[in-house]
C-alpha cells in the first residue's frame, strides 16, 4: 500500500480512535504480518523502495 503525505501522517496518528480508520490499520497490520513480501510506505518510503528495486534489477542484468 501507498499513502501520500499528509493522509499518512493522520493514519498513524488515529490510533487511539475506535472507528474506520482504526478498522483499516488493524488489517494492515495484519496483512503485513502474514504477508511478510509486502510493503507499507510514505511517499519517502516508496522512493526507497523503487531505487532499491532498480539496483537489484541493474545487477541482474549484469550476471546476464
Amino acid at each position: 500500500s501507498f499513502l501520500d503525505g499528509i493522509y499518512f501522517n493522520k493514519f498513524l496518528d488515529l490510533k487511539d480512535e475506535e472507528n474506520k480508520v482504526l478498522s483499516q490499520i488493524r488489517d494492515i497490520e495484519n496483512a503485513l504480518k502474514y504477508n511478510k513480501n509486502n510493503f507499507f510506505v510514505n511517499t519517502y518510503g516508496m522512493k526507497l523502495l523503487i531505487e532499491d528495486a532498480l539496483k537489484c534489477l541493474r545487477k541482474l542484468r549484469k550476471k546476464l
